[in-house]
């Protein structure tokens, strides 16, 4: 028995060896170069001191001589030496994000298809604009795609409208070509022709177009039943012969175009088919896939080449080196990894991009500024904004993390995760604490409530109050509402919670050291949005909030109603609270901003957006949705879904200063205590700090 024993456990110490050696997964982040989160500060919008993040990556594309990666981004074009991964460039004008990227055959032209449907030519040398083309006007998801011609002459962009083409010798528009391009599409240029695939549900359909006839050449030809499930994928090879499919089903199926014969099925991943993409010379295949896996195919043989552990079940983009030497894949946590295929192993990664970026967690204290961010799912880094260099990268979540908070004095940090833990580090070390188990579902929300105690809540759906000094829960109430229901001030000492009752909500204000509650007054209508009606006062005396006809201030102390103020409301309308000046300001789609007094209930002013608003749909773009005051309460903040950042003297009500910035929406803006600094977050993946030195002189000399 002990022998057939000592056989079981050898037999899986060599699977083991051989599965670790067989599939190479990308080393911890600690060991990759993290120096290059210390980003340099390329062409930083006017007044901005730091930026924080480039920006979530949408496409990549190797130069010709596969030294350089280019990289599009919600902030525009990076370029990166392929050997280490170290940035060269950023190409951006007009604050663009771009879509994608493709290189002119010679390697000379990078073109670049930008969210506002222009597309951008630049000398990859000189990294000097060129051309730039327009684009369809119609539709708001601009031109998805760039693609130059074999012989470097023509350039081709589409979009789920359908392809333009330009004369790039001539710098001219060309034709345009009713093509209708689905998300799963691919084309294929040729000398004389264009050939398009399309993966619609199990169908695949493809068909050529004549450049210069703007007429298919062949009919339509079509694969039934190509798959199992829906296909999320497909792509030509570099002649056009072959047709790669990849579906739900975890298969990858090649298929000869001209016959519509299978060729071969590919089997291993053991997720859905996210991407695919053939090598330059047409030999090779690689696939990635929602089991966190980059798999490399021989295509004659349908045989697995390389396995390749990116430890990110979001990847998304994949692209093979001319050369065919490295393999590049990309996620939505903005990591790119290079593989090296002749050696078979990772090779680099190229870091800085990603959503987690855009952190609400900023602290400020006295000498300096620390921001703190998500980043690659477990991740957390500590950066310090003056300095503009990562302190340190903190490491232990076995999964995602959800959330952060900084203690009152900024000395440590609190983090959440799907791992069901919450982990306190001290910011200054970067040294582990505690963990604190409890949850038994992730974490959705920590907030300190004072130096000594916090508050977390997770999708069990109870509230625990921590003592943070000892690490041991203090007491936990059940609140029994999904995660997006229930919010936290500032302080951690209030919660407030909803629930739905027929066509309205109920609210409910906790009390986070007996568990208990009470129901606010006032009903608001399935039409309000919650997070945006709901702000607390810094010092946590007051909270306010929308019904359909009324703005309620309500007294967090005695639980009653403070005033209420008769105010039409609306779906998009959003409120700020002031406890120093005593003020409620709320915004609204008609770009009217108001302010009251919070014990009279009288108007203070109204201050306008400035833009117009024309029929039904309105002018969605330039509405508010974030709003900040500043210390001294003289001055509002308001960003908007384009991006921009007005900032009004509330007295006065003029607008003083407009900042551009965010390529997308501002999710978040907040002041640094002296009201020099004024932080914003964007849905474009970064975090700007704003210098508002000269701002703050200005108006005290003036109140002086």
């Amino acid at each position: 028995m002990k022998k057939a024993l000592n056989v079981i456990i050898l037999f899986i110490c060599i699977v083991g060896t051989i599965w670790l050696f067989r599939y190479p997964s990308v080393p911890d982040l600690l060991d990759v170069n993290t120096a290059q989160l210390n980003t340099l500060q390329w062409h930083l919008p006017d007044g901005v001191k730091a930026r924080i993040g480039k920006g979530t990556v949408e496409d990549m594309a190797y130069a010709p001589d596969s030294t350089i990666l280019a990289v599009a981004s919600s902030t525009g074009t990076w370029l990166y030496d392929t050997n280490n991964g170290n940035e060269l460039a950023l190409l951006t004008k007009n604050r663009e994000g771009t879509n994608s990227v493709g290189f002119s055959p010679d390697g000379k032209m990078l073109a670049t298809a930008c969210g506002n449907n222009l597309v951008r030519v630049w000398n990859v040398k000189t990294r000097k604009l060129m051309n730039t083309f327009f684009g369809f006007r119609r539709g708001i998801t601009g031109i998805t795609d760039v693609h130059f011609s074999s012989d470097g002459k023509t350039l081709a962009g589409w979009s789920p409208y359908g392809m333009r083409i330009w004369d790039i010798e001539k710098s001219v528009f060309k034709q345009d070509m009713n093509v209708q391009l689905e998300r799963q599409s691919d084309v294929r240029f040729h000398a004389d022709r264009i050939s398009v695939v399309k993966g619609s549900h199990k169908t695949i359909r493809y068909y050529d177009f004549g450049i210069e006839t703007k007429k298919e050449k062949n009919d339509i030809q079509e694969i039934k039943d190509a798959h199992k499930e829906s296909m999320n994928c497909v792509a030509f090879s570099p002649d056009g012969k072959m047709i790669a499919s990849g579906s739900r089903d975890k298969r990858v199926r090649l298929w000869n175009a001209e016959s519509a014969i299978l060729h071969k099925t590919l089997k291993g991943h053991r997720k859905p088919i996210v991407s695919l993409t053939f090598s330059h010379d047409g030999s090779s295949i690689a696939s990635i896939s929602e089991d966190k896996t980059v798999r490399v195919w021989n295509v004659d043989t349908g045989r697995r080449k390389h396995t390749f552990n990116a430890n990110s079940e979001h990847l998304h983009r994949v692209v093979f080196s001319p050369n065919g030497k490295t393999l590049a894949s990309s996620s939505l946590d903005g990591i790119i990894h290079q593989w090296d295929l002749k050696k078979g192993k990772h090779k680099n990664a190229i870091v800085g991009h990603g959503s987690g970026f855009a952190s609400k967690n900023i602290v400020f204290s006295k000498d300096n500024i620390t921001a703190a961010t998500t980043y690659g799912d477990n991740h957390i880094i500590l950066y310090d904004v003056n300095t503009q260099e990562v302190e340190v990268v903190l490491t232990g979540h076995k999964k995602r993390v959800n959330c952060l908070s900084f203690s009152s004095d900024g000395r440590m940090l609190a983090s959440g995760s799907q791992d069901k833990t919450i982990r306190l580090w001290d910011v200054a070390t970067g040294e582990h604490k505690k963990t604190l188990r409890g949850h038994s579902k992730q974490i959705s929300h920590v907030v300190f409530k004072d130096t000594e105690t916090l508050v977390s809540y997770g999708g069990d759906k109870k509230v625990r109050v921590w003592d943070v000094i000892k690490g041991r829960q203090k007491n936990s109430f059940e609140v029994g509402v999904f995660s997006q229901d229930i919010g936290f001030s500032k302080d951690g000492k209030v919660a407030l919670s909803k629930n739905r009752k027929d066509q309205s909500y109920s609210l409910y204000q906790w009390d986070l050291d007996t568990g208990s509650h009470k129901t606010l007054s006032k009903q608001i209508k399935y039409t309000i949005q919650y997070y945006f009606n709901i702000p607390v006062s810094s010092d946590g005396s007051m909270l306010a909030y929308c019904t359909d006809l009324e703005i309620v201030v309500w007294d967090v102390t005695t639980s009653k109603e403070k005033k209420i103020i008769p105010e039409v409301t609306s779906l998009f309308s959003s409120l700020a609270l002031d406890s120093e000046a005593k003020m409620v300001v709320k915004t609204d789609i008609d770009g009217i901003i108001k302010l009251w007094n919070v014990d009279t209930g009288d108007k203070i002013n109204e201050l306008k957006n400035q833009y117009i608003i024309d029929g039904y749909g309105k002018d969605t773009k330039r509405q508010i949705l974030q709003i900040a005051i500043s210390p001294d309460s003289t001055i509002l903040v308001g960003g908007r879904a384009d991006g921009v950042i007005n900032l009004w003297d509330i007295t006065t009500g003029k607008r003083i200063k407009t900042f551009m910035g965010h390529v997308g929406h501002v999710t978040n803006l907040k002041f640094s205590p002296d009201g020099q600094t004024l932080v914003s977050s964007g849905s474009d993946g970064t975090t700007l700090l704003w210098d508002l030195t000269e701002l703050s002189l200005k108006n005290s000399l003036e109140n002086l």
